[in-house]
């Protein structure tokens, strides 16, 4: 049995089962062909969807109501649909997930002749007289509103959660990305890369920039005097986070002190600067990739004979 096929079948079964429920959608016409090409009636279907998850403890996958209107245009899914996408039609109609249903089509105990009883076409006015005569329950919409609000709820303050986790990631590693480069000022004339790589990309321009200044350092033969070397993180604002890239602000206030052993002069650096990470989720580690900033020194750069 092909793939195309099931896909037919498990769009005639999505169909069919809203057909069979339709006192939900009689507010957007008699049929589901007059219902389907109102973008408001796939918003609530895939409420309805939703609550109907949450309902049986299924876990699902969120589906955006215009990729349904555009399955609706085309009347069907595509080849290459996406598993997870057939996961939540399945259950919605009474399957465990796809591959339970698709099994079920290739031992065809799904069949064509399943949904040959489920008509699309308008229905007899006997039939509409009828439903008219039977107005849809208030209690039963003000409850379906309560669960789609229950869902929507339920759905956003996870979401909230989950973006908060992923900014105070974000945070930890570029507090952490500033810590691992005072310390590797302070390991001068030794050069150690391996802690700077843990949380830069290593053919990002940020870490090119540290591992250069180091070199520079190594060279002219300084040293980090401590105290009065240090640095202040004094504020962090994590402006954008998805997926694969973030993006976080900083202002930093930096003194960074060096002795020249050759010419045994000392050089002062004092400077607040406003930061912009832009971060990349390496295989699951984020790492900073660019850093740009711009700022101004707190008293010139001076050279200070010894």
């Amino acid at each position: 049995m092909s793939r195309e096929h099931a896909l037919k079948l498990l769009w005639k079964g999505f169909k069919c089962h809203l057909m069979d429920s339709w006192h939900d959608y009689a507010a957007f016409g008699k049929t589901l062909d007059e219902a389907k090409e109102q973008i408001k009636f796939c918003e609530v279907v895939t409420q309805q969807m939703q609550v109907d998850f949450i309902q049986k403890s299924i876990e699902f996958e969120t589906l955006n109501h215009l990729t349904l209107y555009n399955y609706f245009k085309t009347d069907g899914f595509s080849l290459h649909a996406k598993t997870k996408t057939l996961n939540s039609f399945s259950a919605f109609i009474g399957h465990q997930n796809w591959d339970t249903f698709l099994a079920r089509v290739e031992k065809q105990e799904i069949t064509d002749e399943m949904y040959l009883a489920c008509s699309y076409a308008a229905p007899s006015n006997t039939k509409i007289k009828n439903e008219k005569s039977q107005p849809f329950p208030k209690w039963m919409i003000a409850t379906i509103a309560i669960l789609i609000a229950m869902a929507i709820f339920f759905f956003l303050s996870n979401q909230s959660q989950f973006i908060h986790h992923k900014k105070e990631m974000i945070t930890q590693v570029v507090l952490k990305a500033n810590e691992a480069e005072f310390q590797a000022y302070k390991n001068i004339p030794r050069i150690d890369s391996n802690q700077l790589k843990k949380y830069f990309v290593e053919e990002g321009t940020a870490y090119n920039s540290v591992l250069g200044l180091l070199l520079r350092s190594q060279k002219r033969n300084r040293k980090l005097l401590i105290p009065p070397s240090s640095y202040v993180v004094e504020k962090i604002n994590v402006e954008e986070v998805n997926r694969d890239f973030a993006i976080a602000n900083t202002t930093e206030h930096w003194i960074i002190r060096w002795r020249d052993l050759v010419s045994n002069k000392e050089i002062l650096y004092d400077t607040v600067n406003q930061h912009t990470y832009y971060l990349k989720n390496i295989k699951g580690d984020w790492k900073i990739s660019v850093d740009d900033y711009t700022g101004k020194a707190r008293i010139p750069a001076s050279a200070v004979g010894r």
